[in-house]
């Protein structure tokens, strides 16, 4: 998707992206091949000596080149180029204070292995594991994820942050998480669960050691990082469905039932 992304040059918006791909210039080096005047000759001047650096960038790679370019919903374009570096989290808490509050519980999934850290076992884990990634996925986690991960942990996340809640909100798409994933046709394993249900099968879990209830809530945040990989695959077929070569690049939908890794 990225060798068809014009969005991320300056001055070029993505009505104009799609300008070039309906005049045919639908790769990169369709663009310096072309020797007639789409630009005037100052914007084509530097729209060549972007995508030359576009493609020596993708070739590093560099991950900070593309995410600092593109528009906030279009960043999900670098998820297909650097899924391997990609790690989707979801936490669960006590409330909703970031300064009274506590984290129980995380799920994080890299596309194929979920990880579940829970207070009191391994949860401390996560802030080792989460290191080895380069990009981190959530639905609004810049209001509550991540912010909360700082707080209760005490570090800096130095990981490139996709938000899909702003990203399905500049695509039309608005709700919470679940109401995002009906929208897209998303069907979850676990649909009676809420966050208030999350908080109170935890405390049965620490009040009364209900391990059942420990592992429903496990699920319910397991079910969260899978749906997040699916919104993030349907959010790239969004944005790239007007490129003319759009029925050879769409993203597959994968399995909602990975390996577990605890």
């Amino acid at each position: 998707m990225l060798t068809h992304t014009f969005c991320n040059i300056k001055g070029l918006s993505c009505r104009a992206e799609k300008r070039l791909w309906d005049l045919g210039v639908i790769f990169w080096d369709d663009y310096l091949k072309n020797r007639s005047k789409i630009f005037s000759e100052k914007k084509d001047k530097i729209i060549r000596e972007e995508i030359t650096a576009s493609k020596i960038a993708l070739k590093a790679p560099s991950i900070d080149f593309f995410f600092s370019r593109l528009p906030i919903e279009q960043k999900v374009r670098l998820y297909p180029y650097f899924k391997d570096n990609t790690v989707f989290v979801d936490i669960e808490t006590t409330g909703l204070s970031i300064n009274k509050d506590s984290i129980t519980t995380i799920a994080a999934y890299d596309g194929k292995v979920v990880k579940n850290y829970i207070n009191g076992q391994n949860l401390w884990d996560f802030i080792a594991d989460i290191t080895k990634s380069s990009i981190i996925v959530t639905y609004n986690g810049t209001k509550f994820d991540i912010p909360f991960i700082k707080k209760y942990f005490g570090v800096s996340l130095n990981l490139f942050h996709i938000d899909l809640c702003p990203v399905l909100h500049k695509l039309g798409y608005y709700g919470g998480l679940k109401k995002s994933e009906r929208m897209l046709g998303i069907k979850r394993q676990v649909e009676d669960v809420t966050g208030k249900d999350a908080v109170e099968l935890w405390n049965l879990y620490k009040n009364q050691n209900d391990k059942n209830a420990l592992n429903q809530l496990i699920l319910y945040n397991t079910q969260d990082v899978l749906s997040l990989e699916h919104i993030i695959i349907k959010a790239c077929n969004k944005v790239m469905e007007d490129c003319p070569v759009f029925d050879i690049i769409p993203l597959k939908k994968q399995s909602l039932s990975p390996n577990k890794s605890n």
